[in-house]
């Protein structure tokens, strides 16, 4: 079961960081730039630990999510090739 976050981090970003953060975003990277921020940050500061995994899972649980969502998207449904 995921802990709830409950420390905020704040940091201030530049008008061209911040569309960089977005177009990660809109490419799939992370809902919103706010968690990229924390996906990327908690990835550099713990490495390869369990949270690196467990921040991998979530990333590729948000892709497949994307893929079917397309998928719905252009008529194609689940066994049907």
């Amino acid at each position: 079961m995921p802990k709830t976050r409950t420390k905020p981090v704040a940091f201030h970003v530049t008008p061209d960081e911040y569309e960089k953060l977005q177009a990660e975003c809109a490419a799939g990277a992370a809902r919103n730039p706010s968690e990229l921020a924390r996906v990327r940050l908690l990835r550099a500061v713990t490495g390869n630990s369990l949270s690196g995994v467990a921040t991998r899972l979530d990333e590729l649980k948000q892709a497949v999510d994307q893929l079917s969502q397309a998928l719905k998207d252009n008529g194609v449904s689940h066994g049907r090739h």
